[in-house]
């Protein structure tokens, strides 16, 4: 824009002239102003670094993730691989019929998705580990990792209620 250009401000007076029969309402006037007359915008703060953690406090930090991470995927295969399992042997020796198949098919399911999600969550793990040490801390890797441990979460929950919906279905009927 040139310094020609120029914005409109309202004004508002609420006294009428003498001559004039007015209502009560108030009387508008147009103030002119030009681009010079308004403040120069400023841009916002460059952002402040991270402050550098101490070299034994991030090696214990990177540890214990790494130790978690071990922790949260040795749970999710033997937990979800274990109800695979008792629930396949609890259908292969049970006689009679089953109510509700459909929910055991589900359980199944979402638990096998678990067991995968898991093995691809290790994957991303790995490889955001590797990134960080090679100091990219902005790696796409992390947002799969979150992503991918969510749906393992989600998944191995959902799985245990269907398996025991189908449990309550079959128990109590």
């Amino acid at each position: 824009m040139s310094e020609e250009t120029e914005r409109k401000r309202p004004e508002v007076n609420a006294a009428p002239d003498a001559g004039e029969k007015s209502e009560p309402a108030d009387e508008v006037r147009l103030e002119t102003t030009t681009a010079a007359d308004t403040p120069p915008v400023q841009a916002p703060p460059a952002p402040t670094p991270p402050v550098p953690l101490d070299v034994e406090y991030e090696k214990y930090l990177r540890t214990a993730l790494l130790e978690q991470s071990k922790a949260f995927g040795t749970a999710v295969l033997l937990v979800s691989g274990t109800a695979l399992s008792l629930s396949a042997t609890f259908v292969t020796k049970a006689t009679g019929t089953f109510q509700a198949k459909g929910l055991l098919a589900a359980a199944w399911v979402l638990l096998a998705v678990a067991m995968a999600a898991e093995v691809f969550a290790l994957l991303a793990s790995m490889n955001l580990v590797t990134a960080i040490l090679e100091s990219r801390d902005d790696s796409p890797w992390r947002w799969v990792a979150v992503r991918l441990n969510w749906l393992i979460a989600t998944t191995l929950v959902g799985g245990f209620c269907l398996l025991l919906a189908f449990a309550g279905c079959n128990v109590w009927r």
